[in-house]
């Protein structure tokens, strides 16, 4: 979902610089077209390891641009 949003917009990944979108879009890519080569033991520690500090910094970006949603709305 996170790579997917950058192709649909380019300036997504210079906003967002926390966010290792490009990697993101590798594994994906790989795991999509190259599924019969894919490293179970790659996969399991991406997932374990990486996943958990994706989604902190997705969460706090969501949280704050929330809060300046609802600063704006308040104007």
């Amino acid at each position: 979902m996170v790579a997917n949003r950058s192709k649909a917009d380019p300036q997504y990944e210079k906003t967002f610089p926390a966010l290792p979108l490009a990697e993101a879009k590798r594994m994906r890519n790989f795991v999509i077209h190259g599924y019969d080569q894919v490293n179970v033991t790659v996969v399991w520690e991406t997932a374990k390891n990486d996943i958990p500090d994706l989604r902190n910094k997705v969460t706090n970006i969501i949280a704050h641009r929330q809060a300046a949603r609802n600063r704006n709305e308040e104007k």
